[in-house]
């Protein structure tokens, strides 16, 4: 802060004190303003990171959110050169699934400055001179050398998964340091968005595969259910008529009084009997099989009934007997009277 005059001795020490006390107000005051400007830069600056993450809190697919992130980045920072780069630990290559204003094709991981940020975990700021500065870092360049670079990692889950960058061709000092801080807030709030994807579409891949699983099941059970009622109806039709045959032609010409003949024409019957009874059950475990997939469906209606235990009891006895014909074992049952 400085005064002039053209008389001699104009200013007298209190002219100096009074200069100093109003350079050192001025200071203060370029201090607050300077201070001000800043806090009005910041949170202009988170203004921004909120509504960019809560426009990506509502993307779940993929390439939606690689999309959104794209666009944003290169409007926010007014570059004419963006690039969205994501590292395939498979192949081990990094593609980039977005670009705007120079296509680049993947590249092997382990060339170029975006493996070199990936690699580091930090981000590269380079205002000009980028040839060159690449070079001393022993990176190998690839594509054409831009005039000004910012680069920051993508984090996700404890691993870095890519990287955001913006680039100017012909314009030197194009980034700051607040730019760079600005990139890596919203490079941490695409790690969480990406991570995010990247599990829906896993359990979107998941479930389609369980309902294809469910309907080739329930397929696969119609098909067998039909063929064993298929086969099941003229076992048991054929056993029916066996049984009527026996009961109205055959067995009335064996003569009576006979002990073993009673006993033989006594086990056939039961015999028959058993394979019908054995044979209907079969057909209702069939039922139970097609009303299981209802009930997965949400389409089975219940039929309540009441059961006779004692009628069950005998069913099962008649259907084991068999089992010991001509061995040294007797099967022996008793059934309450009272059962409910």
């Amino acid at each position: 802060m400085t005064v002039q005059s053209f008389q001699k001795k104009a200013y007298r020490e209190q002219h100096v004190g009074l200069l100093q006390s109003l350079a050192a107000y001025t200071a203060i005051a370029l201090d607050n303003a300077g201070a001000y400007g800043l806090v009005k830069a910041r949170e202009t600056e988170l203004a921004t990171i909120n509504r960019f993450v809560s426009q990506l809190a509502e993307k779940l697919d993929l390439n939606s959110v690689i999309q959104l992130v794209g666009d944003q980045t290169r409007e926010l920072f007014r570059a004419p050169i963006a690039h969205v780069a994501l590292l395939d630990r498979a192949t081990m290559m990094v593609h980039f699934p977005y670009s705007f204003g120079d296509e680049v094709e993947p590249i092997p991981f382990g060339k170029g400055i975006t493996s070199q940020v990936i690699q580091s975990r930090q981000p590269i700021l380079m205002n000009h001179d980028v040839a060159g500065n690449t070079a001393r870092m022993g990176v190998e360049r690839l594509g054409r050398a831009a005039a000004a670079y910012l680069g920051v990692p993508i984090p996700a889950a404890g691993v870095i998964i890519g990287v955001i960058r913006v680039q100017s061709m012909d314009e030197d000092n194009r980034f700051t340091e607040a730019d760079q801080r600005l990139l890596a807030t919203v490079a941490s709030a695409v790690g969480v968005a990406i991570h995010n994807a990247r599990l829906f579409e896993e359990a979107r891949q998941a479930r389609a595969a369980a309902e294809e699983a469910d309907a080739a099941k329930s397929s696969f059970l119609s098909t067998v259910s039909h063929e064993l009622r298929t086969a099941l109806t003229s076992v048991l039709g054929f056993a029916k008529i066996i049984r009527r045959r026996l009961e109205e032609r055959l067995l009335p010409l064996i003569p009576d009084g006979d002990r073993k003949l009673e006993q033989a024409k006594r086990q056939v019957v039961e015999n028959v009997d058993v394979v019908v009874a054995e044979g209907s059950r079969l057909t209702k475990l069939i039922d139970d099989v097609l009303d299981l997939a209802k009930i997965e469906a949400g389409k089975f209606t219940w039929n309540m009934e009441s059961v006779a235990v004692p009628e069950l009891i005998e069913r099962a006895v008649m259907s084991t007997s068999s089992l010991f014909d001509g061995k040294q074992v007797q099967l022996v049952h008793e059934v309450a009277g009272n059962l409910p």
